[in-house]
């Protein structure tokens, strides 16, 4: 009997990044096909191929993508070399290692192309590093901007939660909204 291929992030409320991370990876051929479930149990989450958000591991080859531990400290930088400091949630995570496959799937290009290449870094810059920072608590000002916000997105997001008043709250309808 076949298991079921799965990505595999946290259940209850949820957020832009892991939102954003589950939507690139599966933009991606190789994760195309796999179902996105919701939960915390360690042992349901041990059966999944991906894991984001959730876990309490950062692990490439394992395919593990949390920044909740206390030692986390990632950035684009410190993986591929960009020049941004902000530590990564798990969209931007998901983005270090898949964003550039993720471009080339959605535009039809190889991943070296260098359209591709050009518009990573200027996807991160413009998009990505706000949903990394705001994830992490990052002020955008402190003086002079840290990082540029050019969306709503997080926001339009956090919208599809369900309303504290709410008689039947669905998180799980919300998510897939998002």
């Amino acid at each position: 009997m076949a298991t079921q291929s799965l990505i595999g992030t946290h259940n209850g409320k949820f957020h832009c990044d892991e939102v954003f991370a589950c939507y690139m990876l599966k933009k991606l051929p190789m994760f195309s096909n796999h179902s996105i479930i919701r939960t915390r149990d360690p042992q349901i989450l041990n059966g999944c191929d991906v894991v984001v958000d959730v876990g309490g591991v950062y692990d490439h080859q394992r395919m593990r993508y949390d920044h909740h531990q206390r030692d986390f400290a990632e950035t684009i930088q410190s993986i591929v070399g960009l020049p941004f400091q902000t530590k990564l949630s798990s969209a931007g995570l998901i983005y270090a290692h898949y964003g550039k496959a993720v471009i080339g799937s959605i535009l039809g290009l190889p991943a070296e192309d260098a359209d591709v290449e050009k518009l990573y870094e200027q996807i991160y810059k413009k998009f990505v590093e706000a949903i990394d920072a705001i994830d992490n608590g990052v002020n955008q000002f402190d003086g002079l901007p840290r990082y540029q916000l050019s969306s709503t997105f997080g926001s339009r997001v956090e919208h599809c939660n369900p309303a504290w008043n709410e008689e039947t709250p669905d998180p799980e309808k919300g998510f897939q909204k998002a």
